[in-house]
Order: C-alpha cells, then sequence, then structure tokens
C-alpha cells in the first residue's frame, strides 16, 4: 500500500511468494454479549423513530387538512351556520388528492370537533366576516414574515387564534404565539392583544400571556 508500480502491457505478472501471500488471516472474535445487546436496541430504536416519524408525518398531515378546512370559514351568524359552515368545509376536503385518505379519521372525528366549536369555539366564529382574517401573513420588525391562522380585529382588542393538532410540544407553541402577540401589537397600536392556542384533539383552550 502507498506505491503504485506499473505493469507493461504483455509483461510478466510477478507473483508473490505462498510465504508472504498465503499468511493466516486474523479471524474477528465475536462481539460481546453487551455490545450485540447495544446494536440490536439501537436497530429497534430506529424502527421506533421511523413509527414515530411516520405517525407525526400523518399528525401533521391530518393537522394541514384541518388548517385548510378552517382557513375557510370567516365569520358567522350563529351556532347553526358554524356546523353547516364546518360541514361543508370539512367535506370540500375530500375533493383534494392529498387529504381523501382522512375521510374516515375526519368522519370519525367531525362529531366530537363539531360539539367542541360549538361548545368553546363558537365566541371566535360567531363574528362578522369583515373582522376575521384566516392565513394572515403578518411582516414583523426583524424581516420575518409569520402566518396567522386566525385574526379577529375589533373595536376594542385583536385575537388571534393558533390552532394545534397531535403536537406535544406546548412551550414551543407559547413562544410561537407570544412572537405572534407582538408583531401584532406593533401593526395595531394602541389594542390589547390576546392570544390562545386551540388544541383540537384533546379539545383544550388555552390563553398565552
Amino acid at each position: 500500500l502507498g506505491e503504485i508500480s506499473e505493469i507493461k502491457k504483455g509483461a510478466p505478472v510477478p507473483v508473490r511468494s505462498n510465504e508472504k501471500f498465503f499468511q493466516k488471516k486474523e479471524e474477528i472474535s465475536p462481539l460481546p454479549p453487551r455490545r450485540r445487546w447495544e446494536l440490536r436496541f439501537v436497530r429497534e430504536r430506529k424502527k421506533g423513530e421511523e413509527l414515530i416519524d411516520e405517525n407525526r408525518r400523518k399528525a401533521m398531515e391530518f393537522g394541514e387538512a384541518i388548517h385548510l378546512a378552517l382557513s375557510k370559514i370567516k365569520g358567522v351568524s350563529s351556532q347553526k351556520e358554524l356546523e353547516e359552515a364546518l360541514r361543508s368545509s370539512f367535506e370540500s376536503l375530500f375533493k383534494i388528492p392529498d387529504f381523501v385518505h382522512f375521510r374516515e379519521e375526519i368522519s370519525d372525528n367531525f362529531g366530537r370537533l363539531i360539539n367542541f366549536f360549538k361548545r368553546e369555539l363558537a365566541r371566535f366564529f360567531v363574528v362578522p366576516s369583515e373582522r376575521v382574517y384566516t392565513e394572515k401573513e403578518v411582516l414583523g420588525a426583524d424581516g420575518r414574515m409569520r402566518r396567522l391562522d386566525r385574526v379577529i380585529v375589533s373595536d376594542e382588542k385583536v385575537e388571534v387564534i393558533d390552532f394545534k393538532w397531535g403536537e406535544g410540544r406546548e412551550r414551543e407553541h407559547r413562544e410561537q404565539l407570544r412572537d405572534y402577540i407582538s408583531v401584532l401589537t406593533d401593526i395595531y397600536e394602541g389594542k390589547p392583544v390576546k392570544g390562545y392556542l386551540v388544541y383540537l384533539d384533546s379539545e383544550k383552550v388555552e390563553e398565552v400571556q
């Protein structure tokens, strides 16, 4: 190794002596029991991580479907109209190829979601449409663009609602929403801004200061 020898075409190829060439190969000793267990654990952990990643990917895709459905709903005049708007918006997802495979999951969750919206979230939807912005893009002082799920602007205050599905990163979500509140406070000077995290899968609403 480390040397390059040039052999001319047609020249005899030198043959190493048996003594040097056929040396006894060093046997590879088997892994000790602990090491074998560690390798097995790594393989099993990798499979587990892949499963978690797949579950998270599906949850994220389902969350995207929910966000799209809710973005179609501005303001409504009553809880009955809210239910009709939700039904129409969710049914429209089945026409989108990327979300067709969620038909069963959406159907399974629809009744529960309707009750949750009527019970806890009607105040964010039974409002004049002209005061509601969905998927609103706002530019912060740092030059970064944010996309806000739902913003309601009234004469007295501004409310920003951030919908979540199947995620367990509450601290990160609060920091993100505080950032939204800060940006909106700069935009709507003189108006208090309130922020709400809405966890649709666990039916929880949290006000973030």
